[in-house]
């Protein structure tokens, strides 16, 4: 029908080398077993809610159902020729390499939590998406849902 997609309520961009969410660390005190989060993706995690934090410009977070779209620009590799770096610029060719999509949504929702949105439980509706540029950066775009 032509509809226009509404703009976006907030977007983060945060630049630098995407981060997917790490897996969870486990660590052995004598019979207690420690969960913890591995350093890399804490700091990420810190670093995309700083972002967030001043993308929202003082904003309250959203208590409403939201959609949350996570684009990770992956840096082209360094080995690519000439023909292979333009197709990648273009989106006909696109990175099948780790981290996966879904790693990028997850420390999106985990760090913009009670900064963007009140719960994650609102998120209603989520997509991921990895490009190749020439500025590496995540980019996450949050609009309300019945805008």
């Amino acid at each position: 029908d032509g509809e226009a997609m509404p703009e976006p309520f907030v977007t983060i961009c945060l630049a630098g080398a995407p981060r997917g969410k790490g897996r969870p660390r486990f660590s052995r005190a004598g019979k207690f077993v420690r969960i913890y989060t591995p350093a890399p993706t804490r700091a990420y995690e810190d670093r995309l809610k700083s972002a967030g934090i001043e993308a929202m410009a003082g904003k309250e977070p959203l208590d409403e159902a939201v959609s949350v779209m996570v684009t990770a620009h992956m840096a082209i590799p360094a080995s690519f020729s000439k023909a292979k770096r333009a197709a990648a610029l273009a989106f006909d060719l696109m990175p099948t390499v780790k981290p996966d999509g879904d790693n990028f949504l997850k420390i999106a929702l985990d760090s913009l939590n009670k900064v963007v949105w009140r719960d994650d439980a609102i998120v209603v509706w989520m997509s991921a998406q990895k490009v190749y540029s020439d500025m590496p950066r995540m980019v996450v775009e949050v609009r309300k849902w019945n805008d």
